[in-house]
């Protein structure tokens, strides 16, 4: 019997597992199952939660490429990190082929149809991300909408536990919610949900079957089209289901520039790459330790930052016909204190990457935590995008085209070095993406063999009033020194949800070396395909 077990195992090939079941965990395990460097020759993922990772790597197990990975993970996020994305939000993506073209998908939300003026009334925005998410589908999968689905609509109808990062969010938001449905979501039991506890969303669970089973068409011109429309101009939208069923996820041309033999990728206006590939590109190009930073480093390198996102805020709505312009205004921009910036965004961000050659990088949203605070009765968030078509967040012409989505911080990345692809990158955290995406960008580009600290080191950031937020880090005496160089300087701790998220893939050769954050529920994974 023995005899035959081994000789039936070496005729299988056997897929070993980095820190992460190829079979989604259980439940009673998501606790044990988080990692933050992974490594493997088939495929690799990093994202906001080890729920997500999984079912992205179960899918690359069974042979499934890095777009359907993408897809069951960006499914998977929306039901185990609601407080950030879900199939109420809008999104980016950006996909590098195996035949090296690089394409960019925009699913950012669109003003009302029939909004006779300009003016936002209301917050809420139409849920884009799964027309995004069919649609990639639809370009590249290679496996059945159900099978990618599975995963997601499982982890609804039977449950996951909470996480402390979570249990933390859904205190911190509940006071600023008003909407009975969220607030019997969130604290069934007349208090907030307890880390530990098992969630069960069975209106998600119908919502995300429904689409597995019809390609979105209930959810985009059906029945539940129907009931989700009646539901937010209950709220005071002024969507109207023409609004839903026309909607499309627009392909882009990507913008790119060049460093050395590295070409670097990103999504256009009104995603923000081109900002984050900005900084990278003044950081490599000053005299900042960008590694070992002391004390003037980091102001230096938070002042470039902060200069990149004045720029942003003024001029990038002026980019969208010619995206390279934003050059030019960053290069003049004259920084100063403005207190009407949006800083409270949270988005969440997906890498994949497989062993025929493909990479995506994608960043998924509701705006805040929990987009409006309003649940709809399709068991999901509405994101509040629509605020992002106001001064708080950027600077907008006369001219900006109606049929436009608004300017968003959200910086998707892909690198290749003589083209090859070598990195995937992307983050979450409102104006934190692109300093934090563009300074791992840089130091990437820097010293690309010394990357197990990349997403990993100690963040910092001087926000619009001119005040420098550091994270605790166990170097007590730099931070001491900072506070006293710097009296605008505020200390959060060690991983506070503030500093955002990070998720990143880089190619080295036939290996993969996925980064995960330790920040929020970040987690990543990684496998190996050994013969026998």
């Amino acid at each position: 019997m023995q005899r035959k077990l081994f000789i039936l195992l070496m005729l299988m090939l056997v897929v070993v597992v980095h820190q992460a079941a190829a079979r989604l965990p259980q439940a009673d395990s998501v606790g044990d199952e988080r990692c933050f460097v992974a490594t493997g020759n088939v495929g690799a993922v990093s994202c906001g939660h080890p729920l997500a990772a999984a079912a992205a790597l179960q899918i690359l197990h069974e042979g499934g490429n890095a777009v359907d990975a993408a897809i069951a993970a960006g499914f998977m996020l929306g039901v185990v990190d609601f407080s950030n994305s879900g199939i109420g939000g809008d999104g980016f993506a950006l996909i590098y082929r195996p035949d090296g073209l690089v394409e960019a998908w925009d699913a950012s939300v669109k003003r009302p149809r029939l909004n006779g003026n300009r003016t936002i009334v209301n917050h809420i925005g139409l849920p884009t991300v799964p027309e995004l998410l069919l649609r990639l589908r639809r370009q590249y999968g290679s496996r059945t909408l159900a099978t990618l689905m599975q995963p997601a609509v499982s982890a609804a109808a039977n449950g996951f536990k909470i996480s402390a990062y979570l249990e933390k969010t859904i205190e911190k938001t509940l006071p600023n919610i008003d909407d009975p449905a969220a607030i019997s979501f969130l604290a069934p039991h007349g208090y907030p949900l307890r880390a530990g506890q098992i969630l069960k969303q069975p209106f998600l669970a119908r919502t995300l079957a429904e689409m597995a089973r019809d390609e979105g068409r209930s959810f985009y011109r059906g029945s539940t089209a129907i009931a989700l429309i009646a539901d937010m101009q209950k709220h005071g939208s002024q969507y109207r289901i023409s609004d839903l069923a026309l909607f499309k996820t627009r392909q882009v041309k990507p913008v790119r520039r060049d460093w050395q033999n590295y070409s670097l990728f990103g999504n256009p206006p009104p995603a923000c790459s081109i900002a984050s590939i900005k900084l990278a590109e003044d950081l490599l190009n000053s005299r900042i330790d960008l590694h070992e930073q002391r004390p003037e480093d980091i102001l230096a390198t938070a002042r470039a930052g902060r200069r990149i996102l004045q720029a942003r805020y003024e001029n990038i709505a002026e980019c969208l016909d010619d995206p390279y312009r934003f050059i030019e205004f960053a290069d003049k921009v004259a920084v100063n204190s403005s207190g009407d910036v949006v800083e409270a965004g949270n988005t969440t961000h997906l890498c994949v990457a497989d062993k025929n050659g493909m990479l995506v990088s994608m960043t998924l949203t509701l705006g805040s935590h929990f987009g409006t605070g309003e649940f709809s009765p399709g068991g999901f968030f509405y994101n509040n995008g629509l605020r992002n078509f106001t001064d708080a967040v950027a600077g907008y012409p006369d001219n900006y085209p109606t049929d436009a989505g608004p300017i968003s911080t959200k910086s998707p990345i892909i690198v290749t070095r003589n083209g090859e692809p070598v990195l995937t990158i992307g983050g979450a955290g409102s104006e934190r993406i692109v300093f934090n995406v563009g300074l791992a960008l840089a130091r990437y580009l820097h010293r690309p063999q010394q990357t197990d600290h990349l997403i990993s080191s100690p963040r910092y950031f001087l926000d619009h009033r001119q005040k420098l937020i550091v994270e605790w880090q166990p170097d007590t005496s730099l931070v001491k020194t900072l506070e006293q160089w710097f009296p605008e300087t505020t200390i959060k701790p060690g991983c506070d949800d503030y500093f955002g998220l990070l998720s990143a893939i880089i190619v080295e050769g036939s290996q993969f070396k996925a980064l995960a954050d330790p920040r929020r529920d970040g987690s990543c994974a990684a496998c190996d395909l050994i013969s026998p």
